[in-house]
């Protein structure tokens, strides 16, 4: 009887799929670690170049998984086309969507899928910088392109309850024309010079960092960003890695402890007979935090 329960636990089907780069492979660590020995795990590396979307297609359907995991824009945008090539009225198993900015605009384009955002809350952040630089910040600053809007707005409700205002420039170039280091030192004039923020919280947004094959523009890092903070002299919360360097304070998902978050996820789904509660979306529950010590030294 117990040997017949652990064959049928093992044959549900875990699928993951997801790019090769150590942050992926440490969100995939923790998500296998927390399954134990509770599913079939099986991973799939997405190179971007070489894996097709038919490279996916067959893995699914030779699988046969009971969730597949996304991770990365390359998978969402092939399962994506695979869910659209199907006829209508098919049944997708679940999904699970992690570790991919705006994952949340991506979900909502797929069928039966529940997400984890990459984005984290910026409420407790900024209200960890207010109490570690021991000076009043009460209006706070985002540059945030079209697509993280709704993250932008939700951000701003949520500040409210801790007295803090948050206000934001919606950056779009002209039609047919590329970003610039330009559109970026004018935002952040305005927001500092015009508006008079108190502390700027610079977005994990890809559009505004040039990013290219996941890697940032260093002209728009360098001539746009940095060197308009610099200028400015004014607390940074960063929620980018490679601007740390300006950042008081650097607030950003742990990604090992995301794959945990993730298993927590699927472990109740399974128990809900392999089906989602509607609109299953969830912030990074553990961050890490990075302070730049002379910095903050610099404004006590």
């Amino acid at each position: 009887m117990l040997i017949a329960l652990v064959l049928v636990t093992l044959n549900e089907t875990v699928l993951v799929f997801r790019p090769s780069s150590q942050a992926f492979q440490d969100a995939s660590e923790g998500l296998a670690a927390a399954l134990e020995d509770e599913f079939q795990f099986e991973e799939y590396l997405v190179v971007r170049g070489e894996t097709t979307q038919t490279d996916l297609a067959q893995k699914i359907e030779a699988t046969h998984p009971h969730l597949i995991v996304l991770m990365g824009i390359d998978a969402i945008d092939f399962y994506t086309k695979y869910q659209k090539s199907k006829a209508e009225g098919t049944v997708f198993p679940p999904g699970l969507i992690l570790m991919s900015l705006n994952a949340e605009k991506q979900g909502e384009k797929l069928k039966n899928m529940a997400v984890i955002t990459y984005e984290i809350p910026g409420v407790n952040s900024l209200s960890q910088m207010r109490t570690l630089l021991e000076i009043p910040i009460h209006k706070v600053g985002v540059l945030y392109s079209p697509a993280l809007e709704g993250f932008f707005k939700a951000q701003r409700e949520l500040c409210i309850e801790e007295k803090i205002d948050l206000v934001g420039i919606s950056i779009k170039p002209m039609p047919k024309k590329k970003l610039k280091a330009k559109h970026i030192k004018e935002g952040l004039r305005v927001l500092v010079q015009d508006l008079e923020v108190d502390a700027v919280w610079v977005l994990n947004d890809t559009n505004l960092l040039g990013m290219r094959r996941g890697e940032a523009d260093p002209k728009i890092i360098r001539k746009g960003w940095m060197r308009s903070l610099e200028k400015n002299k004014i607390p940074v919360l960063v929620s980018v890695r490679s601007l740390m360097d300006l950042g008081h304070l650097g607030i950003f998902p742990d990604h090992y402890r995301m794959g945990e978050q993730a298993a927590t996820l699927i472990y109740r789904i399974r128990e809900s007979d392999w089906k989602w509660e509607k609109d299953v979306v969830q912030y990074p529950i553990s961050t890490v935090s990075v302070l730049n010590r002379t910095l903050v030294k610099a404004h006590q």
